[in-house]
């Protein structure tokens, strides 16, 4: 009598397919979920914070970076030196 190897069974689908394929196919997106709410954002710089006041400092600190000017300097007052 001989044997026979049963035959493989297909393998199941990685439980995070949908969400490699979503990050192939469309690269110029972040995929965020916040339980069962899936959410799709441009990949451009995004913030988060314990507060409201958490998110302003850290969206000046990086406007102040794109002006190449200290972040502590209010935007109102005049830089030190100028007229």
């Amino acid at each position: 009598m001989t044997s026979t190897a049963p035959a493989a069974r297909p393998s199941e689908p990685p439980r995070d397919l949908a969400a490699r394929l979503f990050r192939v196919l469309c690269p110029q997106f972040g995929l965020r979920a916040a339980g069962d709410l899936h959410v799709a954002v441009p990949v451009t710089p995004w913030y988060a914070g314990s507060s409201q006041g958490d998110l302003a400092c850290q969206i000046s600190a990086a406007a102040s970076r794109r002006l190449d000017r200290d972040p502590c300097d209010p935007p109102c007052r005049p830089r030190a030196g100028s007229t």
